[in-house]
């Protein structure tokens, strides 16, 4: 990305499509849709996975149900974060 521009440049304004398997696909979001750098999804995901919940047993519920092995509230609340800083420095530009 250095040599198409020195500045932090949006892969979104040279690829049509960004693709990602299942434990990227995040990034492939703030990198197009978000129409983030990839500095800038640097830093944010740098910022998410320090926060993010760590892995937790299984736990089966009273009616038999296995619950996930991650926390999913925190996960959501952060990348709700991200989307709502990105919003606002689009509508600043």
């Amino acid at each position: 990305m250095d040599t198409i521009s020195p500045e932090s440049p949006k892969l979104c304004d040279y690829f049509d499509m960004i693709g990602a398997d299942k434990k990227r696909r995040l990034i492939a979001i703030m990198l197009g849709r978000l129409r983030m750098t990839v500095d800038e999804c640097i830093d944010a995901y740098v910022s998410l996975s320090d926060r993010v919940p760590q892995k937790q047993r299984h736990r089966v519920t009273i009616r038999g149900r296995v619950q996930g092995r991650y926390g999913s509230d925190e996960l959501e609340r952060l990348i709700k974060e991200i989307v709502a800083r990105q919003a606002m420095a689009e509508d600043v530009l």
